[in-house]
C-alpha cells in the first residue's frame, strides 16, 4: 500500500537548535506509524539528506514524502525519490543447511590444513609477543642500570659540595 503526505514539521521548531533535524526524523516516524498502522518506520537515505541538507538547526518546514507499507513496516521515501523497497537477504540458517549436505570426507583434508596453517601463523605471532617482550625487559633493565649510575654521581656531588661547604 502506497500514500502520498505532506507532513509539518514546526514542532521541530518548538525544540532547542541542535535538536531541530533529529526531532523532525522523529515525528516523520511517528507519523508514518500513526497514518499507516506499522510496527516500525524506516526513513530513506535520500528522505533523511533532505531533513539534514540545512544543518541540524533549520530543517525545512513540511516535507512531501511517500510511504510505502509491506510486512508491518513503513518505508518513508522523498516524495522526487523512487520507492523501491529493499529486499531481505537469505538467512545463514539456509546456507548452514547446505554446507551439511555436502560430503564431509573430502572437508576434512581441506580443515586440517587450515588449521595447520592456522597453527602456523599463531606460533608466529608467539615468537614476536615474546620477542616484543624481552626487548622491553632489556630496556627496563638498561634504564635501571643508568639511574643507578646517575644516583651514584649525584650522591658523589653532594658528598663534594658538603666536604667544601666544611673546608
Amino acid at each position: 500500500m502506497e500514500k502520498i503526505f505532506t507532513i509539518n514539521l514546526r514542532e521541530a521548531y518548538g525544540k532547542p537548535r541542535n535538536k531541530r533535524a533529529p526531532r523532525a526524523i522523529k515525528i516523520i516516524k511517528e507519523f508514518a506509524l500513526r497514518h499507516m498502522k506499522g510496527n516500525e518506520a524506516k526513513v530513506s537515505i535520500k528522505l533523511n539528506a533532505f531533513i539534514w541538507a540545512h544543518s541540524i538547526q533549520k530543517p525545512p518546514r513540511r516535507v512531501k514524502v511517500k510511504m510505502l507499507k509491506k510486512d508491518d513496516v513503513v518505508y518513508i521515501f522523498h516524495i522526487d525519490e523512487e520507492a523501491k523497497v529493499p529486499e531481505k537477504k537469505v538467512k545463514k540458517a539456509e546456507e548452514k543447511k547446505e554446507e551439511k549436505e555436502k560430503p564431509l570426507s573430502k572437508e576434512k583434508p581441506e580443515e586440517e590444513k587450515k588449521k595447520a596453517e592456522k597453527e602456523k601463523v599463531e606460533e608466529k605471532h608467539m615468537a614476536k609477543e615474546e620477542k616484543k617482550e624481552s626487548e622491553k625487559e632489556e630496556k627496563k633493565a638498561s634504564k635501571v642500570k643508568k639511574s643507578k649510575g646517575k644516583e651514584k654521581k649525584q650522591s658523589k656531588k653532594k658528598e663534594t659540595k658538603k666536604n667544601d661547604k666544611k673546608k
